[in-house]
């Protein structure tokens, strides 16, 4: 494993209450309403038939289409709440119950007359900070239990409002039968770590506008690919290139890649990705492997593991240090490493330093 070195506690005590003033700011909502119930639709798809629907819009472009959640009949009554790459984010009803989720437009005739607004996403990157349920919909009476996120799971934040009495967070998250999106009531979540206490240099969410290779390092392709018209969420940034986490049948990645191939949603006039986030102007550290190390995709076990390293070299260089303040205080700290096999250089995530 890597050689460790000895945490400083002078250290630790100083990014304690900067994991509780980061939590705070990701729980305060930005306003007050809920999944809109103002704009009825009638499913079209021809008699006695039926039409799947999904948990994203899961256009036949993306690598891992959304996952299937359910179907909705020829002639059935929808919400059509907004509206995302051609698709419609509807709201049907499930055995008295409830749920999101999309379908193409063409299959939606619109009966109440209104404009459809276009989704945006407020949010970012997010780890979560509890063992936590995800619902259908943000209504408590009429919601159900479609799926999990667990501690430590990296996931992306789409949008967070209050609504009765809770903080309401629409997400997207990775499961083993592709992206699903759901909601948490009170959810609990870090962002990851440095952000400022203002709220400056924060993450966001992107969408692809092109087909394109994912670096293991600022040049060094062969990590992954992004497709047109998924989501990424927005870690950092260095010049051109953008560091992302994205949604991979593994589960999530994270990679490097160039700005231009996304577009980048509620980005403020000013704003500024963190541009430090490795900690760049730190000299590299180089340590053998010296026992069977796994390399994951990202600074969690909850992370898909992309290598395991044999402990007979190469050594890490490490592109450090970088400390997530989540982990640093609760589970360790977690360094990003970059290595070479074969003369191909590789980098991920590996707990210690």
């Amino acid at each position: 494993m890597v050689a460790k070195k000895r945490t400083n506690l002078r250290v630790v005590s100083w990014l304690i209450p900067t994991i509780v003033i980061a939590m705070l700011i990701t729980m305060m909502p930005k306003t007050t309403y809920a999944v809109s119930r103002a704009i009825t639709g009638q499913i079209s798809c021809g008699q006695n038939q039926s039409l799947p629907v999904y948990s994203g819009p899961s256009a036949i472009t993306l690598y891992d289409p959304y996952t299937r959640i359910g179907t909705v009949a020829n002639g059935a009554l929808v919400y059509i709440v907004s509206e995302e790459i051609g698709w419609y984010q509807i709201l049907y009803g499930v055995n008295g119950q409830e749920a999101i989720a999309y379908i193409p437009r063409s299959q939606v005739i619109q009966l109440t007359y209104g404009p459809i607004p276009l989704i945006s996403f407020t949010g970012g990157q997010r780890y979560s900070a509890a063992n936590q349920q995800v619902w259908s919909v943000d209504e408590l009476s009429t919601r159900v239990h479609i799926g999990n996120i667990d501690y430590e799971q990296g996931f992306t934040l789409l949008d967070q409002y209050s609504y009765n009495g809770y903080v309401i967070s629409y997400i997207e998250y990775s499961t083993s039968s592709g992206p699903a999106r759901g909601y948490l009531f009170n959810g609990f979540m870090f962002k990851p770590y440095p952000v400022l206490p203002n709220g400056d240099h924060d993450t966001k969410v992107a969408r692809v506008l092109a087909n394109a290779s994912v670096y293991y390092t600022l040049s060094s392709p062969g990590a992954g690919s992004v497709y047109k018209d998924e989501l990424v969420t927005v870690i950092t940034k260095f010049g051109n290139t953008v560091y992302i986490e994205y949604n991979a049948s593994s589960g999530r990645k994270r990679g490097f890649l160039s700005v231009d191939y996304l577009s980048i949603y509620n980005k403020p006039s000013g704003f500024q990705f963190l541009d430090n986030y490795f900690n760049l102007s730190q000299p590299a550290h180089i340590y053998p492997v010296t026992s069977p190390t796994n390399i994951y995709a990202g600074p969690s076990t909850k992370y898909a593991v992309t290598d395991t390293l044999n402990g007979s070299g190469p050594p890490y260089v490490t592109f450090g240090p970088y400390f997530d303040s989540m982990y640093y205080a609760i589970t360790g700290d977690w360094c990003f490493v970059t290595y070479s096999v074969n003369g191909v250089w590789k980098s991920g995530w590996t707990p210690g330093w």
